[in-house]
């Protein structure tokens, strides 16, 4: 047996390294990996779901990965959702303000002229233009004014028939009426409301602030509890489940019902959150580390590579991202039940005025159908739709909408074709339903929205435009997406320094960063310009025939196009920028001499 091996000293022909340097040079694989890891980060740590309704721990941890997937190859999409769900959520915090206020801003029992709202909060307000006009102008504060009675919501479904006699003799005969009101809101004495039927608010404990706004539109109030059913709460159909409460049902709430809505502590809510101090420490560190690194190698005169280009421009995207949804409580499980004496009545009349909806395709796609207030009246006839009088389009969307779920009674042709444990349920919400519009007069001005949701999507926001303050359909998208496409496409604008393999790539990623990054404006020009062309061609033409001009066809089909060129565009820079990976010239594996020793993942 060989002793040497035995000692534990070195030979003394072998050197000893006191210290040896970091490699001068990487690899593709280091380049594609650090990539990677970077955008990885940033999506993780930036990512805010919604709260999960009736899903299983696998299936919210799927819907999750299936997002993170969302923000690596499109994180402007991740963006603009982010961006329409924070407008929502600052208009519910500006509403709070007047609607929810606390003690100290009530002055001898009467509002304050001006409600405390945050500077930062009254800022962002004003340049989104959330505290004059917004989608709940059609309830006014006046309710007796002659503006008021006048103003009614007339592009969307209005819903007289509640207020009709055939639904009130329904009610009236209905065999389950009188067991219905035993125990509801209507044998209780209501709260203290002035003659326009809406109870006045009184002081709360907790100030409403951005969380509670998140908190709201991410669904984190229900009608019916899921965790301790309490006796009555059966009024709901199977399609929605617990009654997720949108944005809408909540600011329904707050003119109407305010002293429905909890009074949450802010604490509370982050309480609920399972904000990572670590996952935050991570993403700044790898971020910056990302940044330094390409800063140097330019100040170097070293080259970037495209996809590295790129992840400067994902990790914009996602940084933004990670700003707006700042204040959102992240991965929350609990919901809270909206409770209390009037709560089943608003809540039924929500429910039958609330149309059935799905999302498909990160939200650009958006079959509804009616809501069953339409069809309320009808049972015996009318236009309840059966299975034969449906078109194939129409049964296609009952068929994905009410997927895994009890089809309602309006789409089977009648009462006398519904389930059996839907009959009773529909009976009682009838009734509270009528209910309420007595208690409420308001609620007969309103029209149909998505006022309860079997779950909360983020999907919903992609093309939600409730909240959208102009009459102008071109501004209903323009400045998100102009903010979307300078943020993503003009980092691109670096990469016309890099080596192409061919002058027709490195022509098709310059056609394709332009397009990228002009889109909103590209968008917002085309939309007035085809408007105004098409009105005065389509004008002139109506002397002739008759021919009745849509505006809102033509912002359609401009979104259309502009969002298919924006795919495209968007689509053939990640792809160039991992192609050219492979084709690199030979400078761009030279690592600089500074940041070699940042600490960072890769």
């Amino acid at each position: 047996m060989d002793t040497d091996l035995w000692h534990c000293f070195p030979p003394v022909t072998t050197d000893l390294i006191p210290w040896q340097p970091a490699p001068t040079f990487r690899s593709t694989i280091t380049i594609f990996t650090s990539c990677i890891t970077t955008l990885f980060i940033c999506v993780w740590s930036a990512l805010h779901v919604n709260i999960p309704t009736g899903r299983s721990i696998t299936g919210r941890y799927l819907s999750k990965v299936g997002w993170v997937f969302v923000g690596l190859f499109s994180p402007e999409l991740m963006f603009y959702i982010a961006f329409k769900q924070f407008s929502v959520a600052l208009l519910l915090t500006v509403e709070a303000q007047t609607y929810l206020p606390v003690a100290v801003d009530m002055k001898e029992g009467q509002f304050a002229q001006r409600p405390i709202l945050p500077r930062s909060y009254r800022v962002l307000s004003k340049i989104l233009g959330l505290t004059d006009k917004h989608i709940w102008s059609e309830l006014p504060r006046d309710e007796g004014s002659s503006e008021g009675r006048r103003k009614r919501n007339t592009s969307t479904e209005s819903l007289p028939l509640l207020d009709a006699p055939a639904s009130r003799a329904k009610a009236s005969s209905s065999s389950t009426h009188k067991a219905t009101r035993t125990g509801s809101a209507s044998t209780r004495v209501p709260h203290t409301r002035p003659s326009n039927g809406r109870s006045t608010p009184v002081g709360r404990k907790h100030r409403w602030t951005l969380a509670h706004g998140f908190y709201a539109v991410s669904g984190g109030f229900v009608l019916k509890d899921p965790y301790v059913p309490r006796p009555g709460d059966d009024y709901l159909p199977a399609w929605q489940k617990n009654g997720v409460l949108t944005h809408s049902g909540v600011l329904l709430l707050m003119k109407v019902e305010p002293s429905l809505i909890p009074d949450l502590a802010y604490e509370d809510l982050i309480d609920r959150g399972k904000a990572d101090a670590l996952a935050k420490a991570l993403l700044v560190l790898q971020v910056s580390w990302f940044l330094i690194t390409c800063i140097i190698r330019h100040a170097q005169g070293l080259p970037l590579c495209l996809l590295e280009i790129t992840t400067i421009a994902h990790a914009a995207c996602t940084l933004l991202t990670y700003f707006l949804w700042w204040h959102k409580p992240k991965d929350i499980g609990h919901q809270t039940a909206i409770v209390g004496p009037e709560a089943r009545s608003l809540g039924a009349w929500m429910s039958v005025a609330s149309r059935p909806t799905r999302h498909l395709l990160g939200g650009f796609l958006i079959p509804s159908l009616r809501c069953e207030m339409s069809f309320m009246g009808e049972e015996h006839g009318g236009r309840s739709t059966s299975n034969d009088a449906r078109t194939f389009a129409e049964t296609l969307k009952v068929w994905y909408i009410f997927d895994k779920t009890t089809v309602p009674w309006y789409y089977r042709g009648g009462p006398s074709h519904e389930d059996r444990d839907e009959s009773k349920p529909r009976n009682v919400r009838w009734n509270l339903a009528i209910e309420a519009t007595q208690k409420y007069p308001t609620l007969l001005s309103l029209t149909s929205r998505e006022y309860v949701a079997p779950t909360a999507s983020l999907q919903g926001y992609t093309r939600n435009d409730d909240y959208v303050v102009t009459n102008h359909p071109a501004a209903q998208f323009s400045g998100s997406t102009i903010l979307l496409g300078a943020v993503y496409g003009l980092p691109h604008l670096l990469g016309f320094a890099v080596m192409f393999p061919s002058a027709i790539e490195r022509t098709l990623w310059l056609v394709a960063t332009v397009l990228v990054a002009a889109t909103g404006i590209g968008m917002l020009v085309t939309s007035v310009l085809a408007g105004i062309l098409l009105g005065i061609f389509f004008g002139l033409l109506s002397i002739i025939i008759r021919f009745d001009f849509n505006y809102g066809r033509v912002n359609d089909l401009v979104f259309v196009l502009g969002t298919v060129l924006y795919v495209l565009a968007s689509g053939f820079i990640v792809v160039e920028s991992v192609k050219q990976i492979f084709a690199l010239p030979p400078a761009a594996f030279d690592l600089p001499s500074w940041g070699r020793y940042w600490p960072h993942f890769s």
